[in-house]
């Protein structure tokens, strides 16, 4: 062992003196040993040789392979995880991540297998991109947007209580180019557009009946002037003309106007925003009819003080049921005073019975007879029908 020792190290300062590098070494770190494989040849034993970079990481790779091929079975454990995790949350985006690491686990499992059964490869890679594809847009939903104040007002006030997401509340005024405008009073509203009303009072007119007040809206439920999610089902009669909405607010209007059709088209692409926008209509509906009730009693008792100056004065007993009438159905002394205004009159005036200078143009003055006890009879069947209606 000595004497091949020395003659190795012989060959390796030979080597060393014609330039060859020295890259080898006995596992007793003798120095100089220049190729393994001449040394191999000479019959010299105990040499190894430093393993590279590459080497290391490739070796390194292939333990875990090997670790993660016999450990397989746990990826399944993990998927099922995942699965049972998903399927008791309530948030969408979460069910739909949680299905995604169970598809790939399933996936993993296969191709890490001795051999590969292709078909479920292929149906889970198929699940675990319809997944990705909705988690996008889960994810473009939920995204963050910035609004105005007048777009943040609008979202409060018509969106975000019926399951409006920010974002496709954005993207709905964008698609149905929505727009503020503000209204003068004795201004009409353009039918063929969707409007919401923000401030003042808007009425509802029918031409073919002259002047007469259908409706009016005012801002809250009910304040859209055309239905959300089937413009063209309700108020046909628009088209042609018939009923107008024209802003009666001394201090104006202001409204956001969308495009009926396009809003539509876009809110049916989407089967949640559909039913948001029913919820919508709904509500707005019941708005409409809540509110319908005060502004009939309202008109009532404009027709009952017209019918009662008709004649020119006013007894104790038509000022007793008109009081009534007023104590039964809310009117306000304002509103009591609106109508007598549309007479020509005061309230001075009505308390006196000084009614000669009423102002009679209208149509209820043509529709009842104006003897006193036809009068009287038509106030007393107002007030009963009051009473009956609050009870």
């Amino acid at each position: 062992d000595e004497w091949r020792t020395c003659q190795i190290k012989k060959m390796g300062h030979l080597l060393h003196r014609f330039g060859l590098p020295a890259r080898w070494r006995l596992r007793n770190s003798t120095p100089f040993i220049p190729r393994y494989g001449q040394l191999r040849r000479m019959g010299v034993k105990g040499i190894r040789r430093e393993p590279t970079s590459g080497e290391k990481v490739k070796s390194f790779l292939d333990t875990i392979w090997k670790a993660v091929q016999e450990n397989r079975v746990y990826l399944v454990h993990f998927g099922q995880l995942a699965t049972l995790i998903g399927i008791n949350q309530r948030d969408m985006l979460i069910l739909r991540g949680c299905s995604m690491i169970a598809s790939a686990c399933g996936i993993g499992s296969s191709l890490l297998g001795p051999s590969h059964f292709w078909p479920p490869l292929i149906w889970a890679s198929l699940v675990f991109s319809c997944h990705s594809y909705q988690v996008y847009l889960l994810v473009n939903e939920r995204r963050a947007v910035t609004m105005t104040h007048d777009e943040e007002e609008l979202y409060m006030k018509a969106f975000v209580q019926y399951g409006f997401k920010p974002g496709e509340f954005k993207d709905s005024l964008a698609v149905a180019k929505a727009r503020y405008t503000r209204h003068a009073e004795g201004d009409e509203l353009q039918s063929h557009e969707l409007h919401y009303l923000l401030e003042g009072e808007i009425e509802v007119i029918d031409k073919d009946k002259g002047t007469d007040v259908l409706d009016v809206i005012e801002p809250g439920l009910g304040s859209w002037l055309r239905p959300v999610y089937h413009p063209d089902v309700f108020f046909d009669q628009c088209k042609h003309g018939s009923v107008v909405y024209k802003c009666s607010s001394k201090s104006g209007c202001r409204t956001v106007s969308f495009d009926r059709k396009i809003l539509v088209d876009y809110i049916m692409q989407n089967p949640r925003l559909t039913e948001a926008a029913k919820k919508v209509e709904l509500d707005d509906l019941w708005g409409k009819l809540h509110r319908a009730g005060p502004h009939r009693r309202r008109q009532t008792y404009q027709a009952m003080l017209q019918m009662a100056v008709s004649d020119g004065k006013l007894d104790k007993k038509e000022v007793e049921l008109l009081v009534l009438f007023r104590m039964r159905n809310g009117i306000t002394q304002k509103q009591h005073e609106e109508a007598l205004k549309k007479l020509g009159l005061t309230d001075s005036e009505f308390m006196k019975g000084e009614v000669g200078n009423a102002n009679l143009s209208g149509s209820c003055s043509d529709s009842f007879s104006t003897s006193p006890s036809s009068t009287s009879s038509v106030f007393d069947a107002a007030a009963s029908d009051a009473v009956a209606t609050q009870r």
